[in-house]
């Protein structure tokens, strides 16, 4: 009997015991569950083995639709990539614990959502399992990115600042050694009577125009100046922009075809920002033909009508899809690898034609090439020029007392024979100080002057001359190699001094000074007593 007591104690203790057990998993299931469901975070615990769901919070319901009993392929569609996941398990079966483990997955909405994942290997129900917390960290990720594309872009602002210095200092040096070989081709073609020579001397003049016309368009792209609008040629800015890529187009072996119906209606616009448009779409073009085999073709139309002119710029490269096409004149968008493209190319063309009140329009296919055409309205014809009046030279004036200053030497002389050819007397000095003794000495009809030299530069002399012969400050005339200096700028556009751009053409350059000379004869401008 004593044991058979025993017995019925021992189990009603076991049952108390077993209920006690119970009561107080229950106590901590509750505590765990109030403080799971308290958590913002998505909770999620699931078996190691299942991977069967056993526990979700209300966020991981709300946030990645997941349930509670899940199982297989269901518990895991969450994952974008269940290779992460597995890369998870692993690092925790072997750690225990993993914190900050970044993962994409799918949000109830079907959307992707970048995440980071801490997890802890845990017991649930007597199995192995692991909980994870997840946090959305997709605008963070978002704001990285963007936080990243403004300073690209602030990147490549600072690289095209330091390319417009550099070009700067290159245009100089290069704009003076171009002048005296155009003054000497032109002197030679004037006065040489051998055709051979005549001929050699013509083909080095087209060499260096186009070495110049080069220069000046690096000079217009990296030039930081409010839109100057004008007559402008379509034609010449198409020439200009396909010269200036001439080179990496022979070089990808790409065909150039060009088809400009001549004469068209001048627009009225700004040059430089033209020809940015037309070259970034030439470049544009030869980016994308390079994915292609040969044959590679890039072609370009001019039309016009009394009302507008019309410019086609077309290739056969690899074209690109309607989602890429929607977007290609976003801004910052890009299909380009890093390092290769901003995403502001188009951008910055489509609001370029638009503030000349044109339009630009995109029609592509993948596979079938790309086709950009520019709409843009013609000028006002009472400001175009007309081509003979430009190019006539006025009527000679009188000798004059001419002094030129320029620390080369070998613009200095080309000038200085020039204007002695025109029967002149010129006198030379080599920096603005002896210049300014010249001017004490001598009377002097006219000056002219380089802006860039060292020592006392051109600013210097004009301040100098208000001080000493005021009147002299009226018959100054610069050149130049460089007006991209920011104080350059100011200058000029403070005093108005006329300038004139190196390389020298000498028939332009003779005509203004004909022009400077001819007003202080008829009292135009203020002769200095």
């Amino acid at each position: 009997m004593q044991s058979v007591g025993r017995d019925i104690s021992d189990r009603v203790l076991a049952e108390q015991a077993r209920l006690e057990a119970e009561k107080l998993l229950a106590e901590r299931e509750a505590q765990f569950r109030a403080v799971a469901e308290g958590v913002p975070l998505p909770i999620i615990i699931s078996a190691i083995d299942g991977p069967e769901i056993l526990f979700v919070n209300e966020p991981a319901r709300k946030v990645l639709g997941i349930e509670v009993g899940q199982i297989g392929a269901e518990a895991t569609s969450t994952w974008e990539d269940l290779s992460r996941r597995d890369d998870l398990l692993r690092l925790l079966l072997r750690d225990g614990i993993v914190d900050a483990f970044e993962a994409g997955m799918t949000n109830m909405q079907g959307s992707r959502i970048d995440t980071l994942v801490s997890a802890r290997l845990i017991t649930q129900a007597g199995r192995s399992a692991m909980l994870a917390a997840v946090t959305d960290i997709t605008r963070q990720r978002e704001a990285e990115a963007e936080i990243a594309s403004q300073r690209e872009t602030l990147y490549q602002s600072e690289k095209l600042a330091a390319l417009g210095s550099l070009l700067a200092g290159v245009a100089h040096e290069l704009n003076n050694p171009l002048s005296v070989v155009i003054g000497y081709s032109s002197m030679l073609k004037e006065f040489s009577t051998d055709k051979a020579t005549v001929g050699r001397a013509d083909k080095i003049h087209a060499a260096a125009e186009r070495c110049s016309r080069i220069v000046r368009t690096f000079l217009a792209m990296a030039r930081k100046k409010p839109p100057t609008r004008g007559a402008v040629d379509i034609n010449e800015v198409v020439v200009a922009s396909l010269e200036l890529a001439a080179y990496s187009l022979r070089s990808a072996g790409i065909e150039i075809r060009t088809e400009l119906t001549e004469p068209l209606p001048n627009i009225w616009g700004d040059r430089d920002q033209l020809h940015q448009v037309v070259t970034n779409l030439v470049v544009n073009a030869q980016q994308a033909l390079l994915q292609v085999p040969h044959p590679r073709r890039l072609t370009i139309v001019t039309t016009g009508e009394d009302d507008g002119v019309e410019v086609v710029v077309a290739d056969n490269g690899p074209g690109m899809p309607e989602t890429v096409r929607a977007r290609a004149f976003e801004p910052f968008y890009t299909t380009k690898l890093a390092g290769e493209g901003t995403g502001v190319g188009l951008s910055v063309c489509q609001g370029i034609v638009t503030a000349h009140d044109g339009s630009i329009e995109l029609d592509s296919t993948e596979g079938g090439g790309a086709r950009f055409t520019i709409r843009l309205p013609s000028g006002r014809a009472e400001t175009v020029p007309a081509p003979e009046a430009a190019g006539r030279m006025p009527p000679m004036p009188s000798a004059a007392r001419i002094l030129v200053v320029d620390d080369d030497a070998d613009i200095a002389s080309m000038i200085a024979e020039m204007l002695r050819r025109d029967g002149h007397d010129v006198t030379i000095a080599d920096d603005a100080n002896a210049a300014l003794k010249a001017v004490r000495d001598d009377g002097i009809d006219l000056l002219i002057s380089d802006i860039r030299m060292p020592g006392l530069d051109g600013p210097g002399l004009y301040r100098a001359l208000e001080q000493l012969r005021p009147g002299l400050t009226r018959r100054l005339l610069f050149v130049t190699g460089d007006t991209l200096a920011p104080e350059i700028d100011r200058f000029i556009g403070e005093t108005g001094a006329p300038v004139i751009e190196k390389p020298l053409d000498p028939q332009t350059f003779r005509r203004l000074v004909m022009e400077r000379l001819r007003a202080m004869e008829t009292g135009a401008v203020e002769v200095d007593a």
